[in-house]
Formats: structure tokens, C-alpha cells, sequence
């Protein structure tokens, strides 16, 4: 009995376009005058946006043995599939030495 959790984490690469297109922008254009501070700036945020809908986070799947939320109920049912996991050998070698003993 176990679940599998699925988390979502976000692309960088939205930001490394950012980045990219900014310092394009920057060097290009005077950035010493307001407006084409404005237009690096704002060219970059267009270039977030877009790599942003076009990049799908990253999805990571990793297997919980039990997952209920309370960690003190986690543990008791671990602790018992584990009981329940080692009672049939258990049993086995019970019953081997008493049929060796007969």
C-alpha cells in the first residue's frame, strides 16, 4: 500500500530568456536614457511571459510507502506492514523446527 506523489516544479528557462533578451536589449540599444531602459525592461517581460507559456514545469514522481498526512499514523502503519511482512517467515522457520522436532 503506497502512493505516489506528484509535485510540480517550475522551468527555469523562462528566466534564463529573460536574462538573455535583456542583456541583448541592453546592448544594443542606449541604456542610459530612460526609454530604452523601458524597452529592455519591458522586452524582457514579454520574453518571460512567452518562454513561460511555452515551457511546462517539470513534474517529479516519487513513491510514499504510506502518506495520510499525520506522521504518527504513517509510522504505525509501516510499522505494522512491516510486522505483517516478516510474520510469514517467521512462521515458516516456527513450523520447520517443530517438524524437525517430531
Amino acid at each position: 500500500m503506497s502512493k505516489i506523489i506528484r509535485t510540480q516544479k517550475p522551468s527555469v528557462l523562462p528566466f534564463y530568456a529573460m536574462a538573455l533578451v535583456f542583456v541583448v536589449l541592453c546592448a544594443v540599444l542606449p541604456v542610459y536614457k530612460l526609454w530604452a531602459l523601458l524597452v529592455a525592461l519591458g522586452g524582457a517581460a514579454v520574453a518571460f511571459g512567452v518562454a513561460k507559456k511555452t515551457c511546462p514545469p517539470r513534474v517529479v514522481e516519487h513513491e510514499v510507502p504510506f502518506h495520510t498526512g499525520s506522521g504518527d499514523v504513517d509510522e504505525m502503519l509501516e510499522a505494522g506492514a512491516c510486522a505483517i511482512a516478516d510474520t510469514p517467515e517467521e512462521l515458516g522457520s516456527f513450523l520447520m523446527q517443530e517438524a524437525g522436532k517430531a
